[in-house]
Order: C-alpha cells, then sequence, then structure tokens
C-alpha cells in the first residue's frame, strides 16, 4: 500500500512539475513554448525591420557663365534620389545665405547676386517646382517617387535641380567677381 501512495504522490508531484514548465517562460525560450510530451512543438516570431533609408548621390558643383547681354543664365543639375522599397521622399534645399524666400543669394568680395532655385523629380525637367529656402517640398503632402533597387544607388539619375540669375538689374549690376554659395540638400523619407 505505502508504494501505491509513493507512485500516487510521485504522479502528482510530476504533473504539478509539467504544469508549471508549460505555464513559464525557459531562457531563450520561443515565443510560444511547447508542452511536455512524446514530441513537443513550440513557434518563433519572426520580425525583419528594414527601415525608411534614403541617400542623394551624384551632385557635382554648378556654374553659370554669364555674358554681358546675354541674358538670363539657367543650367540644371541631375542627381540621384534612392530610398528602400516602398519609401516616398521629401527635400529641403538650404543655402549658407539662410533667406527663407526664393531669392538665393550668392556672395563676391564687396557685392552679391540673387539667383533662383527650382526643383524636378523627373530628371528631363518636365515640372519644375520653384523652391524656397530652407522650406520642404513634399509632393503636396505625398512625397517624391525614388528609386529603389536593392542596391543603394540609381543606375540613371531621376530628378533635378535647376538654377537661375537673371541679367537685368542683378547680373547687369554686378562688379566682375566670383560669387559663390553652398546649397544644401536634405533628402528625408515621406
Amino acid at each position: 500500500m505505502n508504494g501505491f501512495i509513493n507512485w500516487k504522490q510521485g504522479l502528482a508531484a510530476g504533473a504539478i512539475a509539467a504544469s508549471i514548465l508549460a505555464a513559464a517562460p525557459m531562457a531563450g525560450a520561443a515565443t510560444q513554448d511547447g508542452s511536455v510530451g512524446a514530441s513537443s512543438t513550440g513557434t518563433v516570431d519572426v520580425q525583419i525591420l528594414v527601415p525608411n533609408l534614403v541617400l542623394v548621390e551624384n551632385l557635382n558643383d554648378i556654374t553659370l557663365n554669364y555674358v554681358p547681354g546675354g541674358g538670363n543664365v539657367s543650367v540644371p543639375e541631375p542627381f540621384c534620389v534612392w530610398a528602400t522599397p516602398g519609401t516616398l521622399y521629401d527635400i529641403t534645399v538650404s543655402s549658407l545665405t539662410n533667406t527663407g524666400s526664393q531669392n538665393f543669394v550668392a556672395t563676391g568680395a564687396s557685392s552679391n547676386v540673387n539667383y533662383s532655385v527650382e526643383f524636378d523629380d523627373n530628371v528631363a525637367g518636365t515640372s519644375w517646382e520653384a523652391v524656397t529656402e530652407g522650406t520642404t517640398l513634399d509632393n503636396g503632402g505625398s512625397g517624391y517617387t525614388p528609386a529603389n533597387n536593392a542596391t543603394p544607388g540609381c543606375a540613371a539619375d531621376n530628378s533635378a535641380l535647376r538654377v537661375t540669375a537673371v541679367e537685368a538689374g542683378n547680373l547687369d549690376a554686378a562688379a566682375a567677381d566670383v560669387y559663390g554659395d553652398t546649397l544644401t540638400l536634405l533628402v528625408t523619407p515621406n
């Protein structure tokens, strides 16, 4: 009879231990642990986080060569915007002169000349948008579509800036000099 009682107590202790093991997570345990038995199945959730990454590249210096009496001077600058798949982007163009307006300023030794900047998310320049210095362009809130191949970068440029300096009252009134500014392009996920 004592053997029967010991066996019964052992069975009860084993059942309690099994229920504790099934309910309590173990170190390194899966999302859902299995239960004790001849076989056991557990599950593990897998998450792969791909952030919204962006890249602006293929930028070149812009030189406007003014010929007195030749009219306004305008130069396009194509470049690349890449982002991880599914990511749209916004772009902000800032200047060293920080005007907060559509009148950008290039400085010389003794005077300045004004210029404007436009942006198009198509390298062909079919829909130029006026840029206000330091103000984000977001395609009416919906963002622009970048290149999104698996490897960062573009096979070909997909966006462009256009810099224009007007002649009348600006270039034709400027002293002979080299006028300069630096534009900073900030591309962010939309």
